[in-house]
């Protein structure tokens, strides 16, 4: 598994897939850094210009939108990657069996995708810094705790996507999925059940986990994580080992 996993490192490196998707999940903050410091002398006027109020705005173009969409584009084009440059096969042929095969690259794109969210959590108070916000430790915290949170809790679209995009052998099915869900996501922001969609289970466990105001039992969001993991990846591996993947 370690051998397969360093395999898959080597490939996302030479790869458009870790530029793009880095640059993906930066773009909210870069942003967002651009727009404070360039209305900063407005908005200090208006009491606008704090740290709170950049990391609500980060919490909605980032959790809510950019990182569950990057997430499912790393999880999709991780594969179709392999049809696109015909690698499949090969891998196919090596002497580690399918199952094997496929969950280390379900495993390395999770942990991939948590690396990411790591960083634009320890960027974000790299910004506090640059911008001149009154910061604390106990708010560097709090913000840190709840993207960390947001990217354990979105690798539940991994094996989603990853199952879609072996279905189709297209990346196209898959990153329509993706924007349906997304935006169903926005519209469902407010419904206490969100958490039936896994685009949705992010913003559930990142936000209530630490909100002293919210209605939503975290167990709820926790549990369909759970169950859209494992289930997801059963399916994954069962498409995978019965289906001819070598086209």
């Amino acid at each position: 598994m370690f051998g397969l996993l360093k395999c898959e490192f080597r490939k996302f490196r030479s790869t458009y897939i870790n530029s793009l998707s880095f640059l993906g999940m930066l773009f909210p903050l870069i942003i967002l850094v651009l727009t404070f410091a360039i209305k900063k002398n407005d908005w200090i006027k208006s009491g606008a210009y704090n740290w709170d109020g950049f990391n609500q705005q980060l919490s909605v173009f980032f959790i809510f939108l950019v990182g569950p969409i990057i997430t499912s584009f790393i999880s999709v084009f991780s594969i179709f990657y392999e049809f696109q440059v015909k690698t499949l096969k090969n891998m196919l042929n090596s002497p580690f069996s399918r199952t094997s095969i496929i969950i280390s690259k379900i495993i390395y794109v999770s942990l991939f995708v948590i690396l990411q969210y790591v960083v634009v959590a320890a960027l974000n108070i790299l910004s506090g810094f640059i911008l001149g916000f009154d910061m604390s430790f106990a708010k560097a915290c709090e913000y840190s705790l709840r993207l960390v949170l947001a990217g354990l809790s979105t690798v539940s679209l991994v094996p989603l996507m990853t199952l879609v995009t072996l279905l189709f052998k297209n990346f196209i099915p898959a990153m329509v999925l993706t924007v349906i869900g997304t935006i169903a996501n926005v519209l469902a922001l407010n419904w206490d059940k969100s958490y039936l969609s896994p685009w949705a289970i992010p913003a559930d466990i990142s936000f209530v986990a630490i909100s002293k105001n919210s209605t939503m039992n975290i167990i709820h969001p926790i549990i369909f994580m759970c169950i859209y993991i494992v289930l997801f990846s059963v399916c994954t591996v069962v498409h995978f080992n019965l289906s001819d993947q070598s086209a």
